[in-house]
């Protein structure tokens, strides 16, 4: 399926009407991952320079901050995903992911209470994040202008001599420790938390605004047996501030129970 997406858009947007030019990647997560997707459509040539290796079955990357809880599908990411890969989300749910109404398979208890449920006919996907990823990157794989730079970590960008353009990235290979300058048209930086743009860019640090909100989640995965509970989902919300604490009981893909 994957390639034959590849073909579909090698024949949508010829070589011709992409831009003489290349862009790079910072990050080969989602974000990063979805930023290449769409450059295909007009640059001949896209780099991801992705500092781990290259990923190994269906294990968290330890770089991505979030990557063991389990992640749910909106509507609207839906729609975003499905329109940048065709066909990719009922891909997700045959291989496993679990599709639930959004207020009719949810037990909520908020402020002290049950919430009354309903048939709502807005739908989640769920799963886990790598998961998600393995279905993603096996589309871009198939994308003929995308090519992956794994064991890379980008050291600085390379400025314009009036510093107001990044005209390419110096990179290191994790392994050979060898150092590379690549330049491009675009650089996209799609490296989350971990990004050192500011420091590249010589910007100011407290020039920005740090909001502390002192939230944190663990992830606890359990294997049972299925009982029909009524419900798909369980959610018990936070009662602030005397009990600080809420939790979130999932299935995912592979039929265990996800608790947050």
């Amino acid at each position: 399926m994957g390639k034959g997406n590849g073909i579909m858009m090698e024949e949508t947007v010829s070589v011709a009407q992409r831009r003489a030019g290349r862009a790079i990647v910072i990050g080969g997560s989602i974000a990063g991952l979805l930023a290449a997707r769409v450059l295909a459509d007009v640059f001949k040539e896209i780099i991801i320079v992705e500092v781990d290796d290259p990923p190994d079955g269906l294990k968290p990357r330890n770089k991505v901050p979030q990557g063991h809880h389990s992640h749910i599908f909106l509507e609207r990411g839906q729609k975003i995903l499905e329109c940048l890969f065709p066909g990719i989300i009922q891909e997700l749910i045959q291989n496993g992911s679990i599709v639930t109404d959004f207020t009719n398979d949810l037990e909520w208890f908020h402020f002290g209470e049950w919430k009354k449920r309903f048939p709502s006919g807005i739908k989640v996907v769920q799963q886990t994040r790598p998961f998600i990823e393995r279905h993603i990157r096996h589309r871009v794989d198939f994308i003929p202008n995308v090519a992956f730079q794994y064991r890379s970590r980008v050291t600085s960008f390379i400025l314009s001599d009036d510093r107001k353009h990044v005209q390419g990235i110096k990179m290191r290979n994790e392994s050979s420790h060898l150092e590379e300058v690549i330049m491009a048209d675009l650089v996209v930086d799609a490296g989350g938390a971990g990004s050192q743009a500011l420091k590249w860019l010589n910007v100011e640090k407290d020039m920005g605004e740090v909001v502390h909100i002192d939230l944190f989640y663990a992830t606890r995965f359990y294997k049972t047996e299925w009982v029909d509970r009524g419900w798909t989902n369980l959610m018990i919300s936070a009662q602030l501030p005397e009990h600080p604490y809420a939790g979130v009981a999932i299935p995912f893909e592979i039929k265990k129970l996800a608790l947050l």
